[in-house]
């Protein structure tokens, strides 16, 4: 079981990227769709109980929504591109997580947000945009990648996750070599999965905060995954 280990060791990395420009899953194939060029492309500058999630969005101010640690991550094109894209969900804010988590986060030297991480995951010299989108059913909660191209964003989506949205969260990883813990000798089942991956780039870690882990990493033409935790 993953604890709050692995998240700890992610955040330096997703501050480090942020500062330059954790549930079962119901599907892990990554897919992809072109979406409308952005205007621009910028980014962003203690309870067992659950919060309950604002139904809408504040107000965008510029290029990013006020008062908000996850919307201030993101370019206000690509917020209004994801609730185009995905009409039953919407982008995620930091309340949507349980306070006491958040406050852990906070507590080292994090923003509060669980649910967007910023990086250069494909490795183009251009900010990319890891995002778990929020249901208002509380029933599905998709990850997906905003990816930087000359012509604006494509939106590839890694995977679906079941179940409440507020335990989940989303980080950035280190390049590096990860290797699959994911218990059992069987060979890797899902489309993408790998027994293990050297990633010169960023990657990204997703999954429960207690709970199992799964790191994904863009290889120059697909997004390939590993269990890091069980």
């Amino acid at each position: 079981m993953i604890s709050r280990t692995l998240l700890v060791l992610s955040l330096a990395v997703g501050i480090l990227a942020c500062g330059k420009s954790k549930a079962a899953p119901a599907s892990g194939g990554a897919t992809s769709s072109p979406a409308p060029p952005p205007q621009a492309l910028t980014s962003g500058p203690d309870s067992s109980e659950e919060s309950a999630a604002p139904s809408t969005i504040p107000p965008l101010v510029g290029s990013v929504v006020q008062g908000d640690a996850c919307l201030s991550k993101l370019p206000a094109r690509l917020v209004q591109q994801l609730k185009t894209q995905f009409p039953d969900h919407r982008p995620p804010l930091a309340s949507d997580n349980f306070p006491d988590d958040i406050a852990y986060y906070r507590g080292r030297s994090a923003d509060g947000c669980l649910g967007a991480t910023v990086a250069d995951f494909d490795g183009n010299g251009s900010a990319d945009f890891a995002v778990l989108l929020t249901s208002s059913k509380e029933t599905t909660s998709p990850l997906v990648v905003a990816r930087a191209s000359s012509g604006g964003y494509t939106i590839d989506t890694l995977r679906i996750w079941t179940g409440p949205r507020a335990i989940l969260y989303v980080n950035t990883l280190a390049p590096g070599r990860y290797e699959r813990t994911r218990a059992g000798d069987s060979a890797p089942g899902e489309p993408g999965e790998l027994r293990f991956f050297n990633s010169p780039r960023p990657g990204i870690a997703t999954g429960a905060v207690e709970g199992g882990a799964v790191a994904y990493f863009y290889d120059g033409k697909r997004w390939v995954h590993v269990w890091i935790s069980d």
